[in-house]
């Protein structure tokens, strides 16, 4: 591919906006503004797939409808096809994955399942740093819980036993 980049949405701006790249010698990224809304620049390839959460292959990139806002961009490049595919975490799209070819028709049922497979892969792996995220947090705050929870029953005057339903005994304060 002469570009790659995985694009990153933005609610608020509703933009997809480069949060890594590979090959953009040219400045490409610097000079486009791809949005996953109604206005034309959300349209094209990577705000097609966003909105959609399917593959968005352009094997002509200067003859699509759906590239006019970049086509000078692209021309002056040598950029002849695309391909955009979602990236989803927790099952809803986020992002997308987009290269660039430098010949027309490159995208075909092979390249593409192999940027799938990447995608999933990619999608997998956000999942599970996400999962680790929120175990993390999960076990901070059973600390917090456990810290508060032994400062208020050390701070408690006199003897403090406390027993579970059984009548077992679980804890007691140092006093």
């Amino acid at each position: 591919f002469c570009l790659a980049w995985i694009g990153w949405h933005l609610p608020e701006t509703h933009q997809l906006v480069p949060v890594a790249e590979c090959g953009d010698q040219t400045q490409y990224l610097k000079t486009i503004t791809v949005y996953v809304d109604d206005r034309p620049e959300g349209h094209g390839p990577s705000g097609t797939a966003f909105r959609t959460g399917q593959p968005y292959i352009c094997n002509d990139a200067l003859t699509d409808p759906a590239t006019i806002p970049w086509r000078p961009a692209l021309e002056h490049r040598g950029f002849q096809a695309s391909a955009a595919l979602p990236i989803r975490v927790n099952g809803a799209v986020s992002g997308t994955l987009s290269v660039y070819a430098g010949e027309r028709n490159f995208f075909h049922d092979r390249e593409i399942g192999l940027l799938e497979e990447a995608v999933t892969d990619i999608s997998f792996a956000l999942d599970n740093f996400e999962r680790e995220a929120a175990r993390r947090l999960a076990e901070q705050t059973v600390r917090n819980e456990k810290q508060f929870s032994d400062m208020m029953i050390e701070s408690m005057p006199g003897i403090l036993y406390f027993y579970d339903s059984t009548g077992q005994f679980l804890r007691w304060n140092r006093n």
